[in-house]
């Protein structure tokens, strides 16, 4: 009997949370945005993750929260896919976070407003907290 990569990516999926968890850690900003996109896939992409991510949502939301006071604009902007996949996928979690989130993402567009790629991630990231506010008041 053969397992599907997705199978065999689920079942590893803790270990590799944690991996790019202890990344998020370091200052290097080419290791930082590698595991900000690294988890952004765990989360949507890996079937069978969500209990995992469940469990780690709080690290993952506070490590991206943390990482947008870093220096480099483009190493905050990788971190805002990763909570709009969080408030995406825990709608219900995200709901306790709403106003952490929220500041997070005003104040980066004040703060990049002239770099249209960061402007816009942090605007895609604002659209789903917003749509996943109101599905939990729903």
């Amino acid at each position: 009997m053969t397992r599907s990569v997705n199978e065999v990516l689920a079942k590893v999926t803790n270990e590799a949370c944690e991996f790019y968890l202890s990344q998020l850690k370091y200052s290097n900003a080419e290791i930082l945005q590698t595991a900000c996109l690294a988890l952004k896939e765990l989360i949507n992409k890996i079937k069978g993750s969500t209990e995992t991510i469940k469990a780690h949502f709080e690290e993952i939301l506070s490590s991206c929260l943390e990482i947008l006071q870093h220096e480099n604009s483009s190493v905050r902007a990788t971190s805002f896919p990763v909570l709009e996949s969080l408030v995406v996928k825990f709608p219900d979690l995200s709901r306790g976070k709403l106003s952490e989130l929220l500041n997070a993402g005003f104040f980066q567009i004040c703060l990049n407003f002239k770099k249209e790629e960061s402007a816009e991630l942090v605007a895609s990231f604002l659209i789903a907290v917003y749509k996943a506010f109101t599905q939990v008041n729903e």
